[in-house]
Parts: C-alpha cells; sequence; structure tokens
C-alpha cells in the first residue's frame, strides 16, 4: 500500500487496479477494526480483529497500510473517504499508545 501510494507521483508506475486495491484492503482492515459501536471493551476501540470478539490485535503494519491509504485519498481529491480513513488511523493510534514503554507504564517490570 505504502509503495502504490508513493507511486501515485510517477503516472507511469499507476494503474486503476493499483488504486483499488489500495481502498479495497483500507476498506476490509477498517471492517475488522473494533470501534466506538461494536468494542467488546474501551480499550480495544481502534485495534483489529479476524473474527469478531478476537482478543485486539494493535496492528502497526495495518496502521502503516491505512494511513498510505489515507494519502492516497488526499492526492486523489477524495475528500470523504480521507476523513473516514483518518477516523481508522487515528483510533489505531490511540489503541497503540498504552504500548509505549516508559517507566510508569512499566514498573511491574523492574529488570
Amino acid at each position: 500500500m505504502q509503495a502504490i501510494e508513493q507511486w501515485y507521483d510517477y503516472p507511469n508506475f499507476v494503474e486503476q487496479s493499483y488504486i483499488d486495491f489500495v481502498f479495497n484492503d483500507a476498506n476490509s482492515m477498517m471492517t475488522l477494526q473494533y470501534n466506538e459501536t461494536n468494542s467488546p471493551y474501551f480499550d480495544y476501540i481502534g485495534g483489529f480483529y479476524c473474527n469478531y470478539g478476537d482478543f485486539v490485535y494493535t496492528s502497526g503494519q495495518r496502521s502503516e497500510g491505512l494511513i498510505s491509504s489515507y494519502y492516497l485519498a488526499k492526492k486523489l481529491n477524495k475528500n470523504d473517504l480521507a476523513q473516514e480513513i483518518l477516523t481508522a488511523c487515528k483510533n489505531a493510534a490511540k489503541n497503540q499508545f498504552p504500548l509505549f514503554n516508559t517507566p510508569i507504564c512499566t514498573f511491574a517490570h523492574p529488570n
């Protein structure tokens, strides 16, 4: 997804099927993302699942793909789609914030 988003700046590399792949994949990711209305737990919002009810997957790879699809939507002036993807990106980022290792969040692990 990142490569296709970058290739958009070089028209000889871009085909409609590539663009369709990015947006179809982004849609699949957003469909399999816990949100405010379907999350079984408050801290799952923004995370991903394979089967609904799974433990949350805080997938950086999926998040990177969503960000690339956001940038591609902006380049194509698909602003409504870009806004929808940006909301999913923000939720994914919020889900990953608690995973950042700081002295406060690693207090239970002295070593």
